[in-house]
């Protein structure tokens, strides 16, 4: 049955060609609101080069046309907090679903009634029902180009149908836990670059506290050299996923120091990413963060480049330092909720195998997003990563897969969605354990498969539940599910997430 769904699935991603001319990721959308990486930077829609992130596209109002608007604000103008919040688009793999549909639909006659737009009341219909956001930074007016700060607190929970009695869900590096959690405490302190044609000088600081520091340590920094646990234990901890200067303005840029990656899809900070639980692409594939330096140029309105050189995969200090090359490209189409994009890290890692030292790794991501109707969106992403010298016989490994993802908006506050992935790990050295206590021993040389259910409700535009039905099935070695018992796992869960 499964290997039916698969087949499907490829089927579905044999679309036109003539369909995959642009890119831009779009789930929950967030009326206009704040940086990262995969949802196509690790994230997946682009802003500007400010961040070198991709953004999460508004449902309501594409991208461009909040760019647009920012080059228009005058410099002395003050920020209000959708502006604080909208840097969050520059992750691109999610974001809020609350959009400005009740302005248009309630019109004069709820001004005529006094009864608003409301949850639970007013003259609107019952898609006309989101409020205004609110939060301790609506007191906060900063003018352009000073220090802003902002963030959010993320909080959620699983339960396991199969109830493992260690209380792991699996191999995960993420959600693993089979019960309630506090995934993250989210701070950042940053100053965006000036839109003009000026040079202007910019930073972003970030501090990341909770269930998910795994997702944004850095070796010799919160973990050892070798990755080992330093700073943390291994259920809580402190991460700091960005801290970088930047020098430019929003056309070309240069950012120095430690920021996300720009491979992949998803991304670490909650907002961003349409669903609780992370893809097996993200989880294992590929890197999280970088220290080293990354410009970005966009040489059209549609046409965006970035290109630099880290020291390799989630290190500011390893047992090998070595450069490696990181770079994407992305191209957008005439409707700014279309994209595509291909990006690629290529540079020698430590094998972990002494006689071998450190052999040249390479991953590559590309991904298609298409909005083939007003609400319906499709997003197709490859990816495959190769590891030289990777076992102890002297053989490579290699590790590939897809992801596919739909969202459909009902309304201005809830929005579908659901993701089908295929993760072959084929020579089984990709999916392994995060924390020290999880039983699920690797190694799995096989394929792993999952179907995610969501969906997204946004009350205001800085408040979201999602909630998420999961299931994960494997074929191959060894079982990973159920403290080594099971090949297969069901798991039911959900958060919510305040941003301020």
């Amino acid at each position: 049955m499964l290997r039916t769904l698969f087949a499907l699935a490829l089927a579905t991603a044999a679309i036109d060609p003539s369909l995959l001319a642009n890119e831009k990721a779009q789930p929950p959308a967030q009326p206009a609101s704040a940086d990262t990486p995969n949802a196509a930077d690790n994230s997946r829609g682009r802003r500007s080069a400010t961040t070198g992130k991709q953004p999460v596209a508004d449902q309501q109002t594409p991208i461009a046309q909040n760019t647009v608007a920012k080059k228009k604000r005058a410099a002395q103008e003050p920020v209000d907090t959708t502006e604080l919040l909208d840097d969050l688009e520059d992750y691109g793999a999610g974001g809020n679903t609350c959009g400005d549909t009740c302005g248009g639909a309630c019109g004069d006659t709820c001004g005529q009634s006094g009864g608003g737009c409301g949850l639970f009341g007013g003259c609107g219909p019952w898609r006309c029902r989101c409020q205004p956001s609110w939060s301790p930074s609506d007191w906060l007016t900063t003018p352009a180009g000073s220090t802003r700060f902002y963030g959010w607190l993320n909080a959620g929970g699983i339960i396991n149908t199969g109830d493992p009695s260690s209380g792991f869900n699996g191999p995960y590096n993420q959600i693993d836990n089979n019960g309630g959690m506090f995934n993250q405490g989210y701070f950042v302190a940053e100053r965006a670059l000036k839109s003009d044609d000026g040079i202007s000088l910019g930073g972003r600081f970030d501090v990341l506290f909770g269930n998910d520091f795994f997702l944004a340590r850095s070796s010799g920094l919160e973990a050892g050299r070798d990755f080992s646990l330093d700073w943390n234990n291994q259920y809580y901890g402190l991460a700091l996923p960005q801290m970088y200067g930047q020098i430019g303005n929003r056309d070309f840029s240069v950012k120095v120091g430690h920021f996300y990656t720009v491979v992949g899809y998803e991304g670490v900070p909650a907002p961003v990413n349409f669903f609780y639980s992370k893809a097996y692409s993200y989880m294992f594939a590929g890197p999280f963060t970088h220290w080293g330096a990354l410009a970005s140029w966009n040489l059209s309105d549609r046409f965006t480049v970035d290109g630099g050189v880290v020291n390799g995969w989630n290190a500011l200090d390893r047992t090998v330092n070595q450069a490696a090359f990181m770079g994407r490209a992305r191209l957008t189409g005439e409707d700014p909720r279309d994209w595509s994009a291909f990006s690629v890290i290529s540079g020698n890692e430590d094998t972990r195998i002494p006689q071998f030292g450190a052999k040249n790794r390479t991953r590559y991501s590309a991904l298609w997003n298409m909005q083939l109707t007003d609400r319906f969106q499709y997003l197709f992403h490859h990816w495959l990563g190769f590891q030289g010298d990777a076992l102890a016989n002297g053989k490579n490994a290699l590790w590939y897969g897809l992801d596919q993802y739909v969202f459909y908006p009902l309304n201005d506050c809830w929005k579908l969605g659901f993701r089908f992935e295929w993760f072959r790990d084929e020579q089984g050295v990709r999916v392994g354990l995060n924390r020290p206590s999880n039983p699920n021993k690797p190694p799995f040389q096989g394929s792993f498969y999952s179907a995610s259910f969501g969906l997204n409700y946004s009350r205001t535009p800085n408040f979201i539940i999602r909630p998420e039905l999961r299931f994960d099935f494997y074929e191959g070695k060894n079982k990973p599910f159920d403290d080594g018992i099971a090949v297969n796992q069901l798991m039911l869960g959900g958060d919510m997430i305040w941003m301020f």
